[in-house]
Formats: C-alpha cells, sequence, structure tokens
C-alpha cells in the first residue's frame, strides 16, 4: 500500500532495519467522493501539521479560535494588526507544527510594502521571539500587487486590505523539563513589527509595534509503548502499537546478530 500510494521513505537504508519500510509522514485531504484534492508532507515525522492547519488550507482562511492565544493592535487610522497562535487548540506541543499568522487590516486606499524599497521608505519586517526550544521557519506571505510612481525605474510592490504573515512553528525536545514542574507551563512568543502605510497622495510614518502572546504548553499523544514514554508526552491505545512491536523486534534481532 505505502508503495502503491509512493510515499515509501526513500532516505530510511534497509541497513536501518527499526526504520526501514515506513512512509513519509503527511496527510492526503479528500473529498466527499473519496478522492485525494491535496496534500500535506513534511520531512519528518516529528513536525507535521496539526487538524487546524488541514482545516484552514480546506477553508482557504485562517481565523483564530475561542481557545488560540492573541493579541491585537488598533491604529487610529483604523489599520488592525492581529498576531495569534494556531493549532493544537491553542496549545503548543513538542513535535506537531503549528503555525503563528500576523494579520493586517487595512481600510480601502491603505497599502503597505514589501522590500526592497526606496530610501527613506520602511517595508514590512516581522521579528519573532520565544524562549529556546521554540523554532520557527522563515514567513510565508501571499502575492504581492504592483505600484508604479512618478521617478521610480520600477513598480513598488504592495499589500492592501487584508494580508496574513505565516510562521511555522514547533517546540523540540528543548522543552520537555519544563513538563517535569508542577502547574500549567506557558511559553511567551514576542512579534515586533515594522512597516509604513501609504495611500495614493501621501505616506505616514514608519511605526513599530510590539505584541506579546503566552502560549499554554501541552503533552503530545503518542502510541502506548514502553519504550516512547516520557514527560512531555501522554499515551492512549492506537492500532500503531502492534506495529512499533514489529519493528522494535526486528532492530532487537539485528543489534542481536551484530554482538553474535
Amino acid at each position: 500500500m505505502i508503495r502503491e500510494y509512493g510515499i515509501f521513505n526513500t532516505y530510511i537504508p534497509p541497513a536501518d532495519s527499526f526504520f526501514y519500510g515506513i512512509p513519509f509522514p503527511g496527510t492526503f485531504l479528500i473529498d466527499e467522493s473519496g478522492i485525494v484534492i491535496d496534500k500535506l508532507f513534511r520531512p519528518h515525522l516529528s513536525t507535521r501539521d496539526t487538524g487546524e492547519a488541514i482545516i484552514d488550507r480546506m477553508l482557504g482562511r485562517s481565523a483564530p479560535g475561542v481557545d488560540d492565544p492573541i493579541a491585537f493592535f488598533a491604529e487610529e487610522d483604523e489599520i488592525e494588526i492581529t498576531a495569534f497562535f494556531r493549532g493544537g487548540r491553542g496549545r503548543m506541543r513538542i513535535g506537531p507544527l503549528n503555525r503563528l499568522i500576523v494579520r493586517f487590516e487595512m481600510p480601502q486606499g491603505i497599502h503597505i510594502y514589501k522590500g526592497p524599497v526606496p530610501d527613506g521608505m520602511t517595508a514590512v519586517n516581522i521579528e519573532v521571539e520565544a524562549p529556546d526550544g521554540v523554532v520557527w521557519e522563515a514567513e510565508k506571505a501571499p502575492a504581492t500587487e504592483r505600484l508604479s510612481f512618478p521617478g521610480l525605474d520600477a513598480p513598488l510592490e504592495i499589500w492592501s486590505e487584508e494580508v496574513d504573515f505565516e510562521f511555522s512553528i514547533f517546540g523540540n525536545s528543548t522543552l520537555a523539563p519544563k513538563f517535569e514542574e508542577s502547574g500549567e507551563q506557558k511559553i511567551d512568543l514576542s512579534v515586533l513589527v515594522r512597516y509604513q502605510a501609504c495611500d495614493d497622495d501621501q505616506c505616514f510614518l514608519p511605526r513599530t509595534r510590539r505584541l506579546e502572546l503566552s502560549v499554554p504548553l501541552a503533552k503530545s499523544v503518542i502510541p502506548d509503548f514502553e519504550e516512547m514514554k516520557r514527560a512531555s508526552a501522554s499515551t492512549v491505545k492506537m492500532d500503531s502499537v502492534k506495529h512499533w512491536k514489529v519493528l522494535s523486534e526486528r532492530q532487537s534481532a539485528r543489534d542481536s546478530g551484530q554482538h553474535d
């Protein structure tokens, strides 16, 4: 079945008997008729998309849920900046790939710039600050429009109305010691936003805004398999346990053969 779907993990050699034969980690999205209409695949099983990412991809837009940490700033000229953490029902776990979304909502006729821009102007720049153990990838932004100005050799790239800047973000094993502490644990995310807004007649002063989010930590969910148990994860009964046991026995037999 794995080979038929074309997802056999070719990076794992037969000599690695424990993992040889597993598929590339990912998700197929199907419609009501069972037809595959999209897919989400990652290079490593430890970073995988959350249910929210799959739903948002199907809907074509991300919206903060009731449990999602969120920060908001409203400018006097009605520009609104929102930062929200999306995934894991508003909680960060070690492994699953969440998203940090920074959204600009602008009144009609207002726009912001993608770099490079001429001297004296400020393009959108977003910096994320987080504790050790939190990893994020470079931002993703939608396509821009082009706007020409007299005296400039090339048009500038702009965004208007609503635009989302999306960061893939996840926790790694450096966060594990926090799960050994008592009480609910959280991590603080700081988002520093620099931008300059303009209309058809003028540009306003550059602005710097900081948005702060407090994101609760939660345990990952793993199969009830003795060799995988750890403080940062909860175990549940899964069909995969019997397959893990086969892999473990195969690895043990290989190791035993090497020592004979």
